[in-house]
């Protein structure tokens, strides 16, 4: 009897360690095999990120100029870095069809494995992809070859583009020039322009002017600018005012010299304050005062356009950059435009980039009679689903009541608005716009000198399924007032958050 128990213990253990050593295999294997999707994991989010890099990194050169494939340069840009990250071969970047700003990158690549070659998977691929989406900055008051008023030709937009001097009070329609705040009569200044300013708007350059050259141009382009010089004589539509300290509190001189500058296309257009190479190594005039105390003024170019510099119509966004100098309270209306062998009639765009300093000539002030309205942004297809916030800044100061109106592209759509004061501080939160529906769904009631020294900021929701083409994605400015408009005001515009992202991939 025991002997048997024995022998049948002994056969027993002997199945255990059998049972013992089979389950070793399928624990080894299942930590192998757990090493192995860690593996392939970390592979997998490396082509992703790479995908990422590639596809961000490129779609700043969107839209693609020529044809699509090595030497372009979205293409080169996304080679170039999944090249970087290690991938230096199975890479595509790939156009969208439609989406002239988005670019996707596939990222191709086998892995080897581990422990599953036991069970005779020695490779995986990996395909990863990615899209990048890289919003242009919103254009202001023109897609045509001039920004602004062009006498010589007869055109009249409605407005002048217009700059204030460093010692002119910020509540005079301009809050990027001057260094002082306050309105007429009440501004702060600091003594000299090198001083700190007072005013946390202030800024150098004050403003950015896009010259848009696009691959169809051909020959040579001449970035140029009109009646660039504060004179007191000029014509009577224009808007020059040299009388000497007339806003300025703690005025020294009374030169307002206004320099101009171009700088070459860049990779990044949503971000003008980045470009740092100027045409030809050196396109750079200053333009003086008539009263200049260094005898800098040229009589022949008063009302007239003169050429800031010329050269080979490469295309891409050339951006010209507009500097205040001389402390003085005085301001300087002019215009922009664009030749393309010597035609102002000709493909490029010129328009304002994220702010445009305008002088109104509505209300009788310029030929052709009273003109209520301007073009202010182009809201393409690119930017549906998005959320655009524009910025008006001292809109009230006004001798009539009334409404200002957004029609266009953005006339069926709802707004918020709300108020801040001249440090940024909220004096309205956000609200409904607060106007009659009129024929525009955004409409906002003002009152006389209502928002003198203030912001004004608006924002749309534009939806999904926005679209438009050609000039119907223009959304205009209706000045619903009593006599016009001939107001001194700024404007920006942008889109409300990152303009280059990564978008759902599947």
């Amino acid at each position: 009897m025991g002997e048997k128990t024995l022998a049948k213990l002994k056969d027993e253990g002997g199945t255990t360690l059998v049972l013992v050593a089979s389950l070793m295999v399928v624990m080894i294997g299942m930590v192998g095999f757990s090493a192995d999707l860690g593996w392939l994991y970390y592979q997998q989010t490396n082509a992703r990120k790479a995908a990422e890099s590639a596809a961000l990194a490129g779609v700043v050169n969107m839209p693609s100029i020529g044809v699509w494939g090595p030497g372009e340069p979205a293409y080169d840009t996304a080679i170039s870095v999944a090249t970087q990250a290690g991938y230096t071969g199975g890479v595509t970047p790939t156009l969208i069809a439609g989406k002239d700003y988005q670019l996707q990158v596939f990222v191709d690549t086998t892995t080897p494995t581990f422990f599953m070659r036991l069970f005779g998977i020695s490779t995986v691929a990996i395909q990863e992809n990615a899209i990048a989406e890289a919003l242009p900055p919103l254009r202001l008051g023109s897609d045509e070859s001039n920004l602004a008023n062009d006498p010589t030709r007869g055109i009249w937009k409605g407005f002048w583009l217009a700059v204030n001097g460093n010692a002119m009070a910020k509540g005079q329609g301009d809050p990027f020039t001057t260094l002082c705040t306050g309105a007429a009569g009440t501004n702060l200044c600091p003594a000299t322009q090198d001083s700190p300013p007072f005013n946390p708007d202030y800024r150098r350059p004050a403003y950015y002017i896009a010259f848009d050259v696009p691959a169809s141009a051909a020959g040579t382009v001449s970035f140029q600018v009109y009646d660039p010089q504060l004179n007191a004589g000029g014509l009577a539509d224009d808007r020059d005012d040299d009388v000497s300290g007339n806003y300025a509190v703690n005025s020294t001189s009374n030169v307002n010299d206004v320099k101009f500058t171009v700088y070459v296309p860049d990779a990044t257009a949503a971000d003008p304050s980045d470009n740092n190479v100027q045409v030809n190594g050196g396109c750079s005039q200053t333009y003086n005062h008539e009263f200049d105390p260094g005898g800098g003024w040229v009589a022949g170019i008063e009302d007239s356009w003169t050429s800031v510099c010329s050269t080979a119509a490469n295309p891409g966004i050339y951006v010209m950059a507009v500097d205040v100098r001389g402390f003085s309270g005085d301001l300087n209306s002019y215009a922009a435009r664009a030749l393309i062998n010597g035609n102002p009639s000709n493909s490029v765009a010129v328009y304002g980039l994220g702010a445009m300093s305008i002088w109104n000539t509505g209300g009788g002030w310029q030929p052709g009679g009273t003109v209520a309205d301007f073009d202010l942004m182009e809201v393409t297809p690119a930017y549906a689903g998005e959320q655009i916030i524009v910025g008006l800044w001292d809109v009230g100061d006004l001798n009539a009541s009334g409404a200002l109106e957004f029609r266009g592209s953005v006339a069926a759509y709802e707004c918020e608005f709300r108020v801040l004061n001249e440090t940024g501080g909220v004096v309205v939160d956000w609200r409904a716009d607060d106007g009659d529906s009129g024929s525009a769904q955004c409409r906002l009631a003002i009152a006389v000198q209502e928002h003198n020294n203030q912001w004004i900021e608006v924002r749309f929701d534009v939806p999904d399924a926005h679209s438009c083409s050609g000039s119907a994605c223009w959304t205009s400015v209706f000045y619903d007032f009593a006599g016009g408009a001939h107001d001194r005001t700024t404007w920006t515009a942008k889109v409300n958050g990152q303009p280059v992202h990564l978008l759902p991939s599947g």
